[in-house]
């Protein structure tokens, strides 16, 4: 019962948080996908817990597979691995991705965060490794480029403002 009352609680706090990226803050579906990677298990281990007890019914997969875009969900999962692997090919791949996405949405920050998130976190931290200072600094001044972009595009999300901090900070 304990268990029952927490997963409502749960669901509760989940829900009213994605009321403000959606309503307050207007993000889009796919940029909720991307800046609330809990709340998707969340919803996920609640909807899976519905299954349990009605049979039939559609699942949280079902939802996400109606989604047009498949491959926005599959950058996503590619931008972390780039990022904890530092894979050369796998960051190369995951740029030319966003810039694409990103020229055929200009008016949408979730491609110049993203783009600032994968120069700052991916290539600067690669170049890092192969102890290129001169290539670290070049990539870190692109982030904080897509970084300004995005904040121009909307201000309210926070995540931009900590990349560009970040790169000051070292900077």
């Amino acid at each position: 019962m304990i268990g029952i009352i927490l997963a409502v609680l749960l669901l509760l706090v989940t829900i009213q948080s994605t009321f403000f990226f959606l309503s307050v803050l207007k993000v889009g579906f796919l940029e909720w996908i991307f800046f609330n990677g809990e709340m998707k298990k969340i919803f996920l281990f609640v909807f899976l817990g519905c299954m349990a007890f009605s049979q039939g019914t559609p699942t949280f997969f079902d939802a996400v597979l109606a989604i047009k875009d498949q491959s926005i969900l599959k950058v996503n999962v590619g931008l972390e691995e780039a990022e904890a692997t530092l894979d050369k090919e796998k960051i190369v791949e995951i740029d030319g991705i966003l810039k694409d996405f990103y020229q055929k949405e200009p008016n949408s920050f979730i491609y110049p965060y993203l783009l600032s998130r994968l120069y700052y976190n991916g290539w600067a931290n690669f170049f890092e490794k192969e102890e290129s200072n001169k290539e670290i600094k070049r990539h870190l001044v692109i982030s904080l480029e897509y970084a300004k972009e995005s904040i121009k595009l909307n201000k309210d999300f926070s995540d931009s403002y900590r990349i560009a901090g970040d790169i000051y900070m070292e900077g």
